[in-house]
C-alpha cells in the first residue's frame, strides 16, 4: 500500500484513506493483518547467535524475537546457523 493524502495530510502507508469512516473492527482487521518478519528482526537474532553462539537462542530477548518470527523467518534463521554450523563458525 502507499501513502494517501487525506484532509491536507498524508496519511501513513498501510491506513486507508476513508479510515475516518470505517468500523472499528474492519480498521482493526486493517491494522493487525499478519506482516513479514522485519529483516532487523532476523538479522538481530543471528547477530546474537554470531557473537554467543547457540546458546544465544535461549536468551529472553531472542525468545521473544523468534515469537514474533513468521514461518519464513524462522525458515530462514535455521538455514542460516545450519550454514555456520556446517562452516564451524559457531559450535553445534
Amino acid at each position: 500500500m502507499r501513502a494517501v493524502k487525506a484532509a491536507g495530510r498524508r496519511l501513513p502507508s498501510g491506513i486507508p484513506a476513508e479510515w475516518d469512516t470505517m468500523s472499528l473492527d474492519g480498521l482493526c482487521s486493517i491494522l493487525n493483518r499478519p506482516r513479514a518478519t522485519p529483516k532487523s528482526t532476523i538479522e538481530a537474532v543471528m547477530h546474537s547467535v554470531r557473537e554467543r553462539g547457540l546458546a544465544a537462542l535461549k536468551e529472553p530477548v531472542n525468545i521473544e524475537r523468534l515469537s514474533r518470527c513468521d514461518a519464513a523467518a524462522k525458515t530462514e534463521i535455521n538455514r542460516r546457523i545450519a550454514r555456520m554450523v556446517a562452516a564451524k563458525e559457531i559450535a553445534a
